[in-house]
């Protein structure tokens, strides 16, 4: 039996619908599902899937294995390995956040000894400064700071061992230090995996699929999918081959302009047609080399003085949006004071002193809506308007925030809450 863990955002969709294709997802649920979705205290819910409607297939599985392995599996133990030497790295750094200064006075017992008072003295000396923590000690006068050796705590030595098992694990498929050519090959075998796990989804689904419901529906053919051919040559190389092939006459412009752009090179009859239909031409003057000429005018060209340079507007391609810590922080908090307020309100309204469940989750929907349509600084002073009048009324904005909720996989709640944090 199969079973699909339902996400965040999915169990939002599912509780809030926004379309229609979300009620129909909604109403082919189990009963025993759908009391869960309406639980709002429920947030693990696992959907049983039907075996007359699954297929599974896996990678490179044996026949007496019940699920396929992996190929991260072997270096599971050593990824949560490393994991955990950061988790320890990152505990030893919060503790090591300040320097600790000692202090020495006084001399030995028997050319004075220690003056207590002066001791007490310069440790409330120190107690308001910037160190942040004195150590106050007796014989010696001296002051050093106490500096922790971070680097044979935290250094990178111990992950060296770690690091050389994911590799040897991982068949060094995608890193290492190799040359250019041996890089070049472990992609390329990398791509074939790839390329074989392509081959059995269509043979083993896809197509059985397309046939059997291509038979279902009276079809006499049907056709047959295929995926694209993944290019992962350096475009830039071989433009330069097929510029310096042009160059050499090997290929004509037209053959090396069609290279250029598709990458296809011509055969061998159609490489003697199109070289004896450029001779005709080139033999009427055409397709001749301009050799020398004058020198191009550097600079602005004359008479141009006086006119602004026009810039480009340049910025980051599929940059996503930044959030800040301390709004995110702050609207929290405000999200908090709304809803009691919303509470509050609906208490003053309906002329009672304490709400039923149900009225407690209309308030908290009516903040919710609020959240979404309103900026931070209208929340409190519309509250009285979405009480009478529940409904979205910024559809632009409820736009944005959905496509932060399907981006980031959380509620709508958090992506509102989000939205209003971009820096």
């Amino acid at each position: 039996m199969y079973y699909k863990l339902l996400s965040d955002y999915e169990l939002e969709r599912l509780r809030d619908p926004k379309t229609d294709e979300d009620k129909e997802v909604y109403e082919s649920l189990p009963s025993e599902i759908k009391e869960q979705v309406r639980n709002k205290g429920v947030s693990y819910i696992l959907l049983p899937l039907d075996p007359k409607r699954l297929a599974a297939v896996f990678y490179k599985k044996q026949d007496y294995e019940p699920l396929s392995i992996p190929m991260g599996f072997p270096v599971l133990d050593d990824i949560n390995w490393k994991l955990e030497m950061k988790k320890m790295d990152m505990a030893v750094t919060r503790t090591m956040q300040q320097a600790v200064l000692l202090v020495t006075m006084g001399t030995d017992p028997d050319k004075g000894g220690v003056n207590q008072k002066n001791l007490q003295a310069m440790q409330a000396l120190f107690e308001n400064q910037s160190v942040g923590r004195v150590l106050i000690a007796d014989y010696t006068t001296k002051a050093q700071f106490v500096i922790p050796d971070i680097g044979n705590l935290i250094g990178p030595q111990k992950y060296e061992v770690v690091d050389r098992d994911i590799q040897i694990g991982l068949n060094n498929v995608l890193i290492g230090s190799e040359k250019f050519a041996n890089q070049s090959i472990k992609i390329q075998v990398f791509v074939e995996r790839l390329k074989q796990a392509r081959e059995v989804f269509l043979n083993e689904f896809l197509i059985p699929e397309i046939r059997r419901m291509s038979k279902d529906l009276g079809f006499k053919n049907f056709p047959t999918p295929s995926f694209e051919e993944m290019n992962l040559k350096d475009d830039v190389q071989y433009s330069r081959i097929f510029n310096r092939l042009i160059e050499l006459g090997v290929l004509t412009p037209e053959e090396g302009l069609q290279a250029i752009d598709s990458g296809r090179l011509p055969t061998v009859q159609e490489s003697v047609d199109s070289q004896l239909k450029f001779k005709q031409l080139k033999d009427q003057g055409l397709y001749q080399p301009i050799i020398g000429g004058g020198a191009g005018q550097a600079g602005r060209p004359s008479g141009s003085t006086g006119i602004p340079q026009s810039t480009k507007n340049i910025a980051p391609i599929g940059a996503s949006s930044n959030f800040s810590v301390t709004k995110i922080k702050e609207n929290i908090l405000a999200s908090q004071d709304l809803e009691e307020e919303v509470k509050s309100a609906v208490r003053k309204k309906f002329n009672v002193k304490k709400l039923s469940n149900q009225q407690k989750e209309d308030a908290e929907k009516i903040s919710e809506i609020i959240i979404a349509n309103e900026s931070p600084e209208n929340w409190k002073s519309k509250i009285e308007e979405y009480i009478e009048k529940p409904f979205d009324k910024n559809q632009d904005q409820i736009n944005q925030i959905q496509e932060i909720s399907s981006e980031h996989q959380v509620s709508n709640y958090l992506a509102s809450l989000l939205y209003h944090s971009k820096n």
